[in-house]
């Protein structure tokens, strides 16, 4: 690579620290050593970003996982629960031998009426719940 010549003014600490460094590693000129602090401190620099992105994508990570578990508990309650639902249902049905059903769309039972009035009121009732104790 091609040198161009600077003329730097520099403070007295940092002529000493380049003589310093000089002397250290037993570099000939001056700018050599400049040229080695450079390098030096771009490598060091490298180091502290990957160092900084890896601490960050950690912390992520684990923020995230902790947010997912107790979301992913009542998913697969949830799962589990309607399975257990559907058992019950195919069983009853079966016992009680019935064919045709009307969907929901359709018809909806005062028992399913006031089945989704009690589940509805019991998630706001969680959620106000869950906020309260956030604040």
């Amino acid at each position: 690579m091609n040198k161009i010549r600077k003329h730097l003014y520099l403070n007295e600490d940092s002529c000493e620290y380049i003589i310093k460094y000089k002397e250290k590693y037993n570099i000939r000129s001056e700018s050599e050593t400049i040229e080695k602090i450079i390098e030096e401190n771009k490598r060091k620099s490298d180091i502290t970003n990957e160092f900084l992105i890896d601490m960050i994508v950690e912390k992520v990570s684990n923020n995230v996982k902790a947010s997912l578990t107790p979301l992913k508990k009542a998913i697969n309650t949830s799962d589990k629960n309607s399975k257990i639902i559907l058992e019950l249902l195919n069983g009853k049905f079966i016992k009680e031998e019935v064919g045709l059903i009307f969907s929901i769309d359709e018809k909806k039972s005062p028992a399913l009426e006031k089945a989704e009035r009690v589940i509805n009121e019991k998630i706001v009732s969680q959620r106000t719940s869950k906020l309260d104790k956030e604040y």
